[in-house]
């Protein structure tokens, strides 16, 4: 029953509207209009105050806890305060039933999940896209209204933006419009990683690496590829990095060079200047070829660690490693100038006698790797046996290896069981059979244990040919002079 105090307390007009004497409740009959605070309630609960509240207490609870919706000044807070038999509270908001966002006491937010694992977690569940959408300029007015992901450190110290472009440049304005673009401030490097791994840096003076952080140059110790900004360009392997300069301008050097083991071994280079336009190969020491120079077209020795030309010092093959034919439609130029010569002499009796020994000695012969490899149809060829042509200086007391047209090489050789290589797509590595390879040293101070020692011998023909054609020159003028001598005899006796 409802006692006078109470009902003193309130009044009906009319209309049949309630309301409290002081104007603290109002309930409007005509909109069934809640009014706490204001006899005109413009919704269907409004709340007038300085600052207007909703708490809702759970009375079963153990340390009785709070949930409440204020707002003033135009802001809304809402809280959810835990009893003391729960370990944390929770913000939820529900749609049709289901719960679509969560706040809970870490401060983590869940989008479409109920255990959120991070400061903003979005989910599908358990099917479906999950997208986050950062949207600007709808109206697609070309505003250059750009959306942005903002990334801060340190009280804004280090920035990382990824957005696109606006047409005009209006944030990162140093990339193509429209582009999508990563951006960072400062020395701060950009780093791609995978397995907590960095596969790929970019460094804020725009240096590149892949598969390493370090740059890869004149050292062994770092693997993968590094881009040092208008400088060079490495990719190395096992320590064995392959060497680019990058030579612009009318700049001479090596622009690409190949290492293993800290050592350079193959260098292509160009060298520029009034006269000289060149491009040239080498390995580093005095091993080298270059190309034309002041327009000729040929091809010159030179020193392989700088391009510069390197005069009678270069052979062309070796006695371990030969050319099989060379073709050239002009015969070798050999240097004959007298300038250049010294000691020069006839031949001496013995050297008639070997080179006479020796003009004997040509026979027809077919190389046994020939017909290994063509059977009846190798070719016969001929010359001489260059063990024979070294018993016929020896037999005319000279040593064969006192010149120039007997040669006798000694080498060691190595064979070597390469193992086969699985195939690695992911380094890009094809399989290969095993195989046996077969290393060559030319001392034996080099050779490893277990290496056979290899003798060929040699000669060369146009030295050999001069020395016999010499002799024979000689021999005939000599029997020119006995015939001139007997003949000259005879007419004295005639007379």
């Amino acid at each position: 029953m409802t006692r006078a105090r109470d009902l003193a307390a309130f009044v009906s007009n009319a209309d049949g509207d309630i309301k409290f004497d002081t104007d603290t409740l109002f309930i409007d009959s005509s909109t069934n209009r809640v009014g706490l605070g204001t006899n005109a309630p413009s919704v269907q609960l409004d709340i007038e105050s300085t600052a207007p509240t909703i708490r809702l207490t759970d009375s079963d609870a153990s340390g009785t806890p709070e949930s409440e919706v204020s707002g003033a000044g135009g802001d809304i807070t809402i809280k959810a305060d835990r009893d003391n038999e729960k370990a944390s509270s929770l913000i939820g908001f529900e749609v049709d039933g289901t719960e679509r966002m969560r706040i809970d006491s870490s401060g983590k937010v869940g989008l479409g999940t109920a255990s959120p694992t991070a400061n903003l977690h979005v989910s599908s569940g358990t099917s479906g896209d999950a997208v986050v959408l950062i949207e600007a300029d709808t109206d697609n007015n070309d505003e250059d209204d750009t959306p942005i992901l903002r990334l801060s450190q340190d009280g804004g110290a280090t920035i990382t933006d990824i957005g696109i472009e606006g047409t005009a440049g209006t944030l990162f304005t140093n990339s193509l419009a429209n582009a999508t673009y990563i951006n960072t401030t400062g020395s701060t490097p950009i780093q791609f990683a995978t397995n907590d791994t960095a596969r790929m840096t970019i460094t804020n003076t725009g240096d590149l690496g892949v598969a390493t952080t370090t740059a890869v140059a004149n050292t062994n110790s770092e693997q993968g590829l590094w881009y040092q900004a208008d400088d060079y360009l490495a990719i190395s392997r096992d320590g064995n990095p392959f060497y680019s300069n990058l030579v612009g301008g009318n700049t001479s050097g090596t622009f690409m060079q190949g290492r293993r083991d800290g050592v350079t071994g193959c260098n292509l280079g160009v060298r520029d200047g009034a006269a000289i336009e060149e491009f040239w190969i080498g390995n580093g020491g005095n091993i080298g070829l270059r190309s034309e120079q002041s327009g000729a077209d040929r091809i010159e020795p030179c020193r392989g660690s700088n391009g510069n030309a390197i005069d009678n010092t270069i052979s062309l093959g070796s006695t371990g490693v030969r050319f099989d034919d060379i073709y050239a439609t002009n015969g070798t130029i050999q240097t004959s100038d007298r300038n250049l010569k010294q000691d020069i002499a006839s031949l001496t009796s013995a050297e008639i006698t070997a080179s006479t020994a020796i003009s004997k000695l040509f026979k027809t012969y077919k190389w046994k790797d020939k017909v290994a490899a063509k059977g009846d149809d190798a070719r016969t060829h001929t010359g001489v046996i260059a063990q024979q042509v070294q018993s016929a200086m020896s037999d005319a007391g000279l040593d064969a290896s006192k010149y120039a047209f007997f040669c006798s090489d000694t080498w060691w050789e190595k064979d070597v069981e390469v193992a086969a290589v699985e195939a690695n797509e992911e380094e890009g590595r094809e399989a290969a059979d095993a195989y046996t390879r077969t290393d060559q040293y030319y001392t034996q101070e080099e050779a490893p244990e277990g290496s056979t020692e290899r003798t060929r011998m040699g000669v060369r023909y146009p030295e050999l040919l001069a020395f016999i054609g010499a002799a024979t020159e000689q021999r005939l003028t000599n029997i020119e002079s006995e015939n001139t001598a007997i003949k000259s005899r005879l007419d004295a006796l005639e007379a």
